[in-house]
C-alpha cells in the first residue's frame, strides 16, 4: 500500500476512534465525588458519636441506608451532575437532614442529641477533656475582675479562684478588670500563653503589676450601614482560642465603638481582635488581625416570606418551610416540632439554586429499612414550633454551622466573618 495511503487510512481511523471516544464519554456514568459528614453529640463538649440511624442521596435519586466508616463519620458518592446531595440521620428520636453541593463543600459537620455528653457528664470524665482550677492572687489591690480560658469566664470583685474543663492542648487564660462603669472598658490583661493541659491539673496564678498588659487608648471599630440600636461587644480572641472581651456597648453611638487595644509587643502570632454586632434578631461577627482600621457593616435581612406548612402521606405529617429566598447567603439552618416531634435541616443557598427552588419539604423516609414509626410526625399535626437560621459570610457554610453551634471548636481567622438572621418561633 503506497505510504499516502497508508497515513490518510491512519487518520481517517484516529478521526473514527475520536469520534468513538467521544460518544463513549457522553454514555459514560458522571464522575463520583465524595462528601463527608462528621457528626458530634450536640453538648458542651462535642464528642464524635454514631447516629442511630443514617441515610443519603445522591442528587434526586432514592434514599440509601448509610452506616459510619468510623465513630461519627459517614461518606456518600455524588455523581449528580449539579453535584447535590442529602443526609438525614436520626438520633434520639429526632431527625436531621443536611443538603448541599460538593462545590460549596465537600467536608461537613453535624450535631445531634445522641446524649453522649450528658452521659459522659454523668460519669465525671469525659475523654480527652480535663479539669483545670487555682488560685488567683495579686501583689496589688484589684477591683472587680474577670478570668478567662477559652470561651469560659467568671468574673467577682475580685476573682480569686477559677475552675474550667478543656480540652487536651494548649490553652491560654487571661485575668483582666472588670470595672465596667458607664464606658465598659477594660484597662489591663494579665495574659499566660500555652498551658499545656494534659490531665486534672492545679494551676495557680499571681498576677504580678509588673506583668499587666496596660491597654492602649485610640483603637475604635467603625460600622457602616444602619447601626440603629445595634449592640457590639469587641474582645481578644488568642492563638490558642482564649476570649477576653475589652470592650461592650449596648448601643452603638455614630456608628463608632471604641475600645483600648493590646499593645503590638505583647501580641502573639495567630491572637486577632473578634468583633460581635447584635441588632435585634441579627447578629454578625467579624476578626481583625490588627486594632488598625477596624471596619465591618452592621448585619442585616429579615425572613419577610418565611413560613412552614405540612403535607400528609399515609399517616405521617411532612413539614414544608418556604420562604427561603433570602438573597446570596450560604443557606439555611430549620427547625420544627410539636410535643415530642422534633426535626431540623440544614440546606444550601447552592442547592436551593440547583433545585430551582425556594421551599423545602422534609422528604418521607418511611420506606428504608430501619425507619421506625415514632420518628414520622403523625398526619394532621399542628406545628407549635419554629425557628430558622440564615447563614452568610465568607467561609464554607460548613463553618458557618460549626460557628453557629460551638464557637470554641469553629474560631473564625482574621478577615473571615459570619452572619446570622434569625426567624423566631410562630
Amino acid at each position: 500500500m503506497p505510504r499516502s495511503r497508508t497515513i490518510t487510512l491512519i487518520a481517517a481511523l484516529s478521526c473514527s476512534l475520536l469520534f468513538l471516544s467521544a460518544c463513549s464519554d457522553s454514555s459514560s456514568p458522571p464522575t463520583s465525588q465524595s462528601v463527608t459528614v462528621r457528626v458530634f453529640d450536640r453538648g458542651y463538649q462535642p464528642l464524635a458519636a454514631n447516629a442511630d440511624w443514617a441515610a443519603f442521596q445522591d442528587g434526586s435519586q432514592p434514599w440509601v441506608l448509610l452506616t459510619p466508616s468510623a465513630t461519627g463519620v459517614y461518606t456518600g458518592a455524588v455523581t449528580d451532575a449539579n453535584g447535590r446531595f442529602g443526609f438525614a440521620f436520626v438520633a434520639n428520636g429526632d431527625l436531621h437532614l443536611q443538603h448541599g453541593t460538593v462545590a460549596e463543600g465537600a467536608n461537613l459537620v453535624t450535631y445531634l442529641d445522641t446524649g453522649l455528653s450528658r452521659a459522659k457528664s454523668a460519669q465525671i470524665t469525659i475523654p480527652g477533656y480535663y479539669g483545670i482550677h487555682g488560685t488567683i492572687g495579686y501583689d496589688f489591690t484589684p477591683g472587680d475582675s474577670m478570668v478567662s480560658m477559652d470561651r469560659g469566664r467568671s468574673s467577682s470583685t475580685p476573682i480569686v479562684s477559677y475552675w474550667f474543663t478543656v480540652k487536651a492542648g494548649l490553652h491560654d487564660l487571661v485575668v483582666s478588670d472588670n470595672n465596667w462603669g458607664t464606658t465598659r472598658l477594660v484597662n489591663w490583661l494579665y495574659l499566660e500563653r500555652n498551658i499545656n493541659v494534659q490531665s486534672d491539673s492545679i494551676h495557680n496564678v499571681s498576677v504580678a503589676d509588673a506583668r499587666r498588659v496596660m491597654l492602649e487608648d485610640g483603637a475604635s471599630l467603625q460600622v457602616t450601614g444602619d447601626a440603629t440600636g445595634a449592640s457590639a461587644t469587641i474582645g481578644l480572641l488568642t492563638a490558642n482560642g482564649t476570649y477576653a472581651m475589652l470592650a461592650g456597648y449596648d448601643a452603638i453611638t455614630g456608628g463608632t465603638a471604641a475600645f483600648r487595644s493590646v499593645p503590638a509587643a505583647a501580641m502573639a502570632n495567630g491572637d486577632r481582635y473578634e468583633v460581635e454586632l447584635s441588632s435585634g434578631q441579627l447578629q454578625k461577627w467579624a476578626c481583625f488581625g490588627s486594632a488598625s482600621g477596624m471596619t465591618m457593616s452592621a448585619p442585616s435581612g429579615e425572613f419577610t416570606n418565611f413560613s412552614v406548612s405540612t403535607v400528609d402521606a399515609s399517616s405521617a405529617c411532612y413539614p414544608v418551610f418556604q420562604g427561603l429566598s433570602m438573597s446570596g447567603g450560604k443557606g439555611y439552618f430549620m427547625y420544627c416540632g410539636a410535643g415530642s416531634y422534633f426535626m431540623d435541616a440544614v440546606v444550601s443557598s447552592g442547592w436551593l439554586t440547583a433545585s430551582a427552588a425556594t421551599t423545602y419539604q422534609v422528604p418521607n423516609l418511611t420506606g428504608l429499612a430501619g425507619w421506625q414509626a415514632a420518628w414520622s410526625i403523625p398526619a394532621s399535626t399542628v406545628i407549635t414550633d419554629l425557628d430558622a437560621v440564615f447563614f452568610n459570610g465568607n467561609v464554607a457554610l460548613a463553618h458557618c454551622v460549626r460557628h453557629h453551634f460551638s464557637e470554641v471548636y469553629a474560631p473564625l481567622a482574621a478577615g473571615e466573618w459570619v452572619s446570622t438572621t434569625w426567624r423566631s418561633r410562630l
